[in-house]
């Protein structure tokens, strides 16, 4: 590792907040773990809307399954 990121994180702390782009099939699972690692206060998780994979984006809103 650089000096320079050395020093970010000597500063700033351990990372606490994480993203995962693509809610797929590595995505998901990749999501999940990581939100039951305490290492991490936050994951967000980016999927594009889009005819084939926008269902994604309603059903992890409302918990991992189909809303009615």
């Amino acid at each position: 590792m650089n000096e320079k990121l050395q020093q970010l994180f000597s500063e700033r702390g351990p990372i606490k907040t994480i993203g995962v782009i693509g809610m797929g099939y590595v995505g998901i699972p990749a999501a999940a773990l990581f939100a039951d690692a305490p290492a991490f206060d936050q994951v967000y998780g980016f999927q594009r809307d889009s005819q084939s994979s926008g269902y994604k984006i309603t059903m992890l809103n409302a918990g991992g399954r189909v809303p009615p």
